[in-house]
């Protein structure tokens, strides 16, 4: 008799744990759900709009400037007069002209780290972690997820804001004779740079979030990270702090985007390098954050 129950408890358990082991979910399985999640966030797509907005406004801004100098230029050549003092301090038209690709990452990557921040860190503050840990148990899983996600969107976003940057310069300069190529050299490395400073700046606010778990407070860490330290720094002329500024990360993700620029320290690929330090540090913390520490 004690058999037969046996062997009918067998039978029973074993339906549940092969739907157990059917209904596991694979890490491509957690990252389409990371990815429905950041569809359905309004907030999401309107930081997106707004990162592409800017860096358009800012490439059609500086482009006026280098027609506005070169039809400047071209007027006192003609009349046989001095060029304006002030012009000559802006620079080279042409060179100008090609700094609008990337013109306005600085306001960019900012808005774009934030989306980061609020893509995991709003999950804490409506406590839908603790639903979406209780069908992942593997936190681990979702941190890679999340991290994979908006390396996506920031490469995305960095193709499709350069490319429309590109094309908003063309549009202004256009009449002066200043247009250049999509696929020429320096127009490459600046989407580029681009592409690396959006992914590595979306990796620090994703790190952020998951250690702050607060949308204010870490996007407010990141502004003084990403903006507001050089200014912090300006007043202070000790030797050392001249040689930090090179270090910080509004200095080094300028060299990432615009490499044709004459350099001193550091160079381009060490420029690379410590970015991806200011960016990977915080994204370690933060794996350790939203795997170890209670989601409440």
């Amino acid at each position: 008799m004690s058999t037969t129950v046996d062997s009918r408890e067998r039978q029973g358990s074993q339906p549940a744990h092969s739907n157990e082991a059917k209904h596991k979910l694979s890490f491509f399985g957690v990252l389409r759900s990371e990815s429905l999640k950041f569809r359905t966030l309004v907030s999401s797509w309107v930081m997106l709009a707004i990162t592409i907005v800017l860096m358009a406004g800012f490439s059609a801004l500086t482009a006026a400037q280098a027609r506005t100098v070169k039809k400047a230029l071209d007027d006192a050549i003609q009349n046989g007069k001095q060029p304006d003092p002030y012009l000559m301090q802006v620079g080279n038209p042409a060179d100008v002209a090609r700094q609008a690709v990337d013109s306005g990452y600085i306001f960019a990557y900012i808005i774009l780290a934030s989306m980061a921040v609020v893509f995991i860190a709003s999950e804490f503050a409506n406590k839908s972690v603790i639903s979406t840990l209780t069908s992942t148990p593997r936190r681990g899983m979702v941190y890679v997820a999340k991290t994979v996600q908006i390396t996506i969107v920031a490469i995305i976003a960095a193709i499709i804001s350069g490319v429309l940057a590109w094309l908003m310069a063309q549009l202004v300069l256009s009449p002066v004779d200043l247009t250049f190529g999509l696929f020429e050299e320096q127009t490459l490395m600046n989407i580029v740079g681009l592409i690396v400073v959006f992914v590595l700046t979306a990796w620090m606010g994703i790190g952020l979030g998951a250690i702050i778990r607060n949308n204010a407070g870490a996007i407010v860490i990141l502004v003084v990270l990403l903006f507001i330290l050089p200014l912090l720094l300006m007043p202070f002329q000790w030797e050392w702090v001249r040689d930090f500024q090179g270090y910080i990360p509004q200095q080094l993700s300028g060299i990432l985007t615009n490499p044709f620029e004459p350099q001193s320290d550091p160079k381009y690929v060490e420029a690379g390098l410590w970015y991806a330090l200011w960016a990977v540090v915080p994204l370690i913390l933060g794996y350790f954050s939203f795997t170890q520490r209670d989601p409440k």
